[in-house]
C-alpha cells in the first residue's frame, strides 16, 4: 500500500513529537523574500570544504574512524576520544600543525591546550563574537547508540551503508553554542529533544549533508522534519517538498 506524502509526513511528525498543525502554520511565515547574506555564503562554502576533507579521510569507512583514531595509548575501545575529529582533519589540511599535537594526550593537556589558538580558518565563525579557538561547526553525536534513531557520529554506520543515502542524511551542522575546536564536543542527538542548533545566524543555520552539499534552513523549521534528516537509520525518508518552504538558501 502506497502512502501519500501528507499521510507520511503526519507519521513522521508524530514519531518525533511535532504536530502537523504547527508545521503548516509556520510555512506561510517562512515564505518571504530572502535577502542574500554574503557571510552565510562564506559559512556554507567553508562547511562544504570541511565535508570534502571528511570524505578524503573516510573513504568507505565510518565517521568514527576519524573521530576516534586509535593509538597505542588510546585504543579504539575507549568511549571518549582525547581530541576532536576536527583535529584529525589536519592530517590532510594542515599536516605541520597536526604533527604538533600529542594524540595520546587529552585536548586540554599543556601541549594540546597551547594549540587551541591555532584554529583553522575554515572553523572560525564568520559572524558574531566567540572566544578565540571556538567554532560552531559540529557533528550530531548519537546519545543512545544501543537502540533507536541514531545520527552518523557514534552509530558505527559507514557512508556506503546509509539507509537513505548520502543526500538525505546530515553529517555536520552549526550548533547553538560554540565549542573549542580541539575538544571532542559535538551536538548531542536525542530523538526526544529538539536539536541544539543555530547559533551563528540568529537561529537560522547551515547544514552539511553526507554528499558534501549544504543548505541554509530557517529557525522555524519543525524539529520533527529535521530529525528525519539527522537520523541515519530511521524508518522515514526526508520529504524534501515539505522541507522546501523552510530552506532559505539551497546549496550556494
Amino acid at each position: 500500500m502506497r502512502l501519500c506524502i501528507p499521510m507520511l509526513l503526519c507519521c513522521i511528525l508524530i514519531s518525533f513529537g511535532c504536530s502537523k498543525t504547527n508545521q503548516t502554520d509556520t510555512k506561510s511565515e517562512v515564505n518571504e523574500t530572502i535577502k542574500e547574506d554574503p557571510l552565510q555564503k562564506q559559512a556554507a562554502g567553508n562547511l562544504r570544504k570541511i565535508l570534502a576533507d571528511v570524505w578524503s579521510l573516510m573513504s568507505d569507512g565510518e565517521f568514527d574512524d576519524i573521530y576516534t583514531p586509535p593509538t597505542p595509548e588510546s585504543p579504539r575501545k575507549e568511549k571518549k576520544p582525547l581530541l576532536s575529529w576536527r583535529v584529525e582533519l589536519l592530517k590532510v589540511t594542515e599536516p605541520k600543525l597536526y604533527k604538533k599535537f600529542k594524540l595520546n594526550e587529552p585536548w586540554d593537556s599543556p601541549t594540546n591546550k597551547a594549540l587551541i589558538e591555532n584554529i583553522p580558518d575554515l572553523f572560525k565563525p564568520v559572524r558574531g563574537s566567540v572566544p578565540i579557538g571556538e567554532t560552531y561547526i559540529q557533528a550530531f553525536r548519537t546519545k543512545y547508540p544501543e537502540k533507536g534513531p541514531q545520527s552518523i557520529l557514534g552509530s558505527k554506520i559507514a557512508f556506503v551503508n546509509l539507509k537513505h543515502g548520502t543526500s538525505n542524511t546530515v553529517l555536520l551542522c552549526e550548533g547553538r553554542k560554540s565549542v573549542i575546536w580541539t575538544k571532542p564536543d559535538d551536538i548531542p542527538f536525542d530523538p526526544n529533544a529538539d536539536p541544539e542548533i543555530g547559533g551563528q545566524f540568529d537561529g537560522d543555520f547551515n547544514i552539511g549533508l553526507c554528499d558534501c552539499s549544504t543548505k541554509f534552513f530557517s529557525r522555524k523549521t519543525p524539529p520533527g522534519l529535521l530529525k528525519v534528516l539527522i537520523t541515519c537509520n530511521g524508518p522515514f525518508i526526508p520529504v524534501w517538498e515539505e522541507l522546501k518552504p523552510f530552506i532559505l538558501s539551497p546549496e550556494n
